[in-house]
């Protein structure tokens, strides 16, 4: 490479260990006016080593936390987590009815077609900046 500055953003991955942690497809379930609870889902791609998201915040909510959607006795339940797995080389699906990232206390109201971020942090130090897309599905 003869780029002086091409040959330096490649050092800068290799010493941070690249962009192992990705998200694809966040999203926030669009809620009717004047809710003070969301859920946002993504993808979470790990081509790296194991690791844990333990934090979550939002530049749009108060509170964010972890939780996950049980059924038991026949009854949807829901609980927050302390943290999330992240195996090493694999994805974490977070989806309706499962893991998710529920979102309290919103700043404005949201609405389809909005964007915001959220800030999510793991055991191992890394840390990630996810644009986030208010929905009523999927992306």
């Amino acid at each position: 490479m003869r780029n002086p500055a091409v040959c330096f953003c490649a050092l800068a991955l290799l010493a941070c260990g690249g962009d192992d942690l990705q998200v694809e497809n966040a999203w926030l379930r669009a809620a009717p006016d004047g809710s003070a609870l969301g859920a946002a889902y993504m993808l979470v791609n790990n081509d790296g080593p194991a690791t844990r998201l333990v934090a979550v915040r939002s530049d749009a909510h108060t509170m964010a936390s972890l939780h996950e959607t049980m059924i038991s006795d026949g009854v949807s339940r829901m609980r927050a987590l302390p943290s999330v797995a992240i195996p090493a080389n694999r994805s974490v699906r977070m989806a309706p009815g499962g893991l998710h990232i529920m979102l309290m206390d919103p700043h404005r109201t949201l609405r389809v077609g909005d964007r915001f971020q959220m800030y999510l942090e793991f055991s191992d130090g890394r840390s990630l900046t996810i644009p986030v897309l208010v929905s009523r599905q999927a992306p």
